[in-house]
């Protein structure tokens, strides 16, 4: 059935056009166009595909009114409802904890740890911020900026997190013994990121500003940037009236004037209004803008917490597109990968997203210094060329100068003796020029003279060179050969110079390639266990055995996690950890009994003592107790052992520490080389020695890393020494080869 446009109708009988009806009709124009014109484009880019190509396609649906592949841009930074989601879930996340630590990853980049829970949050000033479930690489030295921070904030209690009037600015309150602190991180523009003492006054401030609204400057009462627009939350249908008022323009580009929000959720709201985003704002008729408040207010519900449903949006190519944390209708069509929080969706997004910036910044870096070595080398090249043809032309002139003795002695028995008389060597010059000139022989050849250096120049076989007119021509021979020599001389050493970057060039391209090949690694954290904060292994049976870090975990093991049906152990030495094995009621083999009392001697003042073995014994949990005996005191982490005791004879000091694949990351475990054989091959043993814990770390990874290959060998280039330093018994020892 043909359509029929009822403009065209209003047009024939002459009536007044009604301005929305002019909008609608224009909009089943473009929705029929669209119709018509997306078959034929899709068949003739479906001919030039092959077959495997053709099924590998997934075609969207055609898009809405409204809708503009410009909204399909991949998302850079944060919008006002992804800022209003992820401080909905901090609120419920870390209101309560207390701020362990600051780190100053970059120039913008923040890392704040939270305990308990051992949570970290990703600060990105003017892009980002979210709970990162990523192990992040800490510099070794804080920025004074973090220490500030820390100084002020460190161990304070987070009280409260807001999002400032639906702006992208996140405001954290902390209280500490110092006072109420407030942390405010802005998101738009270039970002910032202010500490705002007791007072209201700024303390601290990533950029210092003096503005036309606001000033930031240390000492001066904190204001806010002016609002960008109205807070969709509170907007009320009366407030959509102005979008009609003022300037004329595009009714996506008024609603995000108006609203304190971008432009990809102004085009949801028109579509979701079924409104086309190109109508002009002063056309829009009271229909329209009762379906944009419907709009807002849809977005508004969708935004409630028990509601969203955080995703990340894939395009064609399986890249990320962008996160959000409710359905879009511009992505209505596109393929999707869900997340119980935003926080965990804006964490694997913008992650992957920095990983990719920086893996780009570090390839630039590459290049520059691959050009860097090639400049070089081009220079040297050249420079070589330079001197060879420099030193062969020496040795030309040289011999022309032994064949042309008599007119180079000539020459110079003329200038002599003209200035023996007087004349002045302008006048002597001018003289042989003019003979010259004539062809007279030997003068035929002089060119110049060159009195402040006592030289003539001459022009002989094609060549132009000056010769000493206090030497004689031998020895002005002999000097332009001994030129030569030091020239070839030079080349020796510019060759040596040539083959020495040539191979830093192609070690770097190696290495270039290498790095290229592998890029930037993202390890996920591992999930922390409860019996994490002990020491801790596996029994090859299945038992776990858990023992003292210091005196404090000692205390605590024994008092809060050890139970009736549980063994203790600890090595016949003073200065000797608690070790558990936790049985739930089972019976322990010589094997167990065996494992956990090495674990008990290993990480004994034996160790350090540079024993080779020690005696353990075993009791039951009631034969402890913290009470002494009479005029006894006992300190903490200490406990008094009554009864009788079942003794390990000669346990070896020996300690494995292995590498395990676990959740897409890297976890180490240390224990007896028996249990940690149990749960991975890739293990090296230590046994009581020399070498400190620092270089003893760095030979472990090295010896790992060897096992492994793919993913794991380059995790384990990022990892942190001080982790493998913490299962080194005492702190030094030796490889077992």
């Amino acid at each position: 059935m043909p359509v029929r446009f009822s403009f065209l109708a209003d047009w024939q009988v002459k009536r007044p056009v009604d301005q929305e009806r002019w909008s609608q009709a224009f909009e089943e124009t473009r929705t029929n166009l669209i119709s018509l014109v997306l078959p034929v484009i899709r068949f003739i880019n479906l001919a030039r595909l092959t077959n495997s190509e053709k099924n590998s396609i997934e075609y969207p649906k055609p898009y809405r009114s409204g809708t503009s592949l410009q909204s399909l841009e991949q998302k850079k930074i944060m919008s006002s409802y992804d800022v209003s989601a992820i401080v909905m879930e901090l609120r419920q996340s870390i209101i309560g904890k207390y701020l362990d630590n600051i780190y100053q990853l970059n120039e913008k980049t923040f890392l704040l740890k939270f305990r308990p829970e051992n949570q970290s949050l990703i600060i990105e000033v003017g892009k980002r911020i979210h709970l990162t479930n990523y192990s992040i690489t800490v510099p070794s030295a804080p920025t004074q900026f973090s220490m500030t921070l820390r100084r002020h904030l460190r161990n304070g209690k987070t009280t409260d997190i807001t999002q400032y009037h639906f702006e992208r600015i996140v405001v954290m309150q902390v209280d500490s013994p110092k006072g109420r602190f407030q942390l405010v991180a802005e998101f738009f523009g270039r970002g910032n990121l202010v500490l705002i003492g007791p007072d209201s006054k700024v303390i601290l401030a990533l950029r210092y500003a003096k503005m036309r609204d606001r000033d930031i400057v240390r000492g001066v009462v904190f204001t806010h940037a002016p609002l960008s627009g109205l807070n969709p939350l509170e907007t009320g249908r009366s407030d959509l009236e102005s979008l009609k008022s003022g300037e004329p323009m595009s009714a996506v580009r008024k609603i995000t004037k108006l609203l304190a929000i971008g432009g990809l959720h102004a085009r949801e709201i028109l579509l979701r209004a079924g409104v086309n985003e190109a109508v002009t704002s002063n056309l829009l008729s009271e229909t329209q803008l009762d379906g944009i408040y419907r709009a807002i207010k849809s977005l508004v519900s969708d935004l409630q917490r028990d509601r969203m449903s955080p995703q990340i949006l894939l395009d064609q190519s399986g890249s990320f597109l962008s996160a959000e944390p409710f359905p879009l209708d511009v992505y209505k069509n596109m393929r999707k990968m869900s997340y119980e929080t935003f926080n965990q969706a804006a964490d694997e997004y913008f992650s992957r997203l920095a990983a990719g910036l920086e893996e780009s910044e570090a390839a630039k870096r590459r290049e520059q210094e691959r050009e860097k070595f090639q400049r070089i080398l081009n220079m040297q090249i050249k420079e070589r060329k330079t001197v060879e043809a420099e030193a062969a032309r020496c040795t030309r002139i040289g011999e022309m100068i032994k064949r042309h003795t008599q007119e180079i002695s000539d020459i110079a028995t003329r200038i002599q003796t003209r200035r023996s008389r007087g004349d002045s060597f302008s006048e002597i010059s001018k003289l042989l020029k003019e003979s010259a000139k004539e062809d007279r022989v030997p003068h035929v050849c002089f060119v110049d003279m060159d009195p402040k250096n006592r030289t003539f120049s001459v022009r002989l076989e094609g060549e132009e060179f000056s010769v000493n007119l206090e030497e004689t021509p031998h020895r002005n021979a002999s000097n332009y050969f001994d030129r030569a020599k030091s020239l070839k001389q030079k080349l020796q050493s510019l060759d040596k110079s040539i083959a020495k970057t040539r191979s830093e060039l192609e070690s770097f391209e190696a290495k270039l390639e290498k790095e290229t090949r592998e890029g930037v690694v993202l390890v996920k954290k591992m999930q922390q266990e409860w019996y994490e904060r002990f020491r801790w292994f596996e029994s090859s049976e299945g038992f776990l055995v858990l023992a003292g870090r210091d005196a404090s975990t000692n205390e605590i093991l024994i008092s809060r996690y050890t139970k009736k049906d549980d063994i203790v152990f600890h090595a016949e030495v003073q200065g000797a950890p608690f070790v558990v094995v936790k049985t739930g009621g089972k019976a322990l083999s010589e094997q167990t009994i065996a494992e956990a009392a090495i674990m008990g001697a290993s990480y004994s003042k034996a160790w350090s003592g540079g024993f080779s073995s020690v005696d353990v014994f075993w009791v039951r949990p009631e034969q402890l107790s913290k009470k002494p005996p009479s005029g006894q005191y006992i300190e903490k982490g200490m406990f008094m052992v009554y009864g009788p005791r079942n003794y390990v004879k000669g346990v070896s000091l020996r300690i494995a520490i292995g590498m395990l694949e676990k959740e897409g990351g890297l976890k180490l475990i240390g224990g007896p080389r028996t249990a940690v054989e149990k749960k991975t091959p890739v293990l090296v043993e230590l046994v009581p020695g020399r070498t400190r814990s620092a270089a003893l770390a760095k030979k472990i990874v090295y010896e790992l890393s060897k096992k492994v290959s793919g993913d794991a060998a380059k995790i384990m280039k990022i990892l942190r020494l001080d982790e493998v330093q913490r299962l080194i018994p005492a702190g030094t020892g030796d490889l077992v080869k």
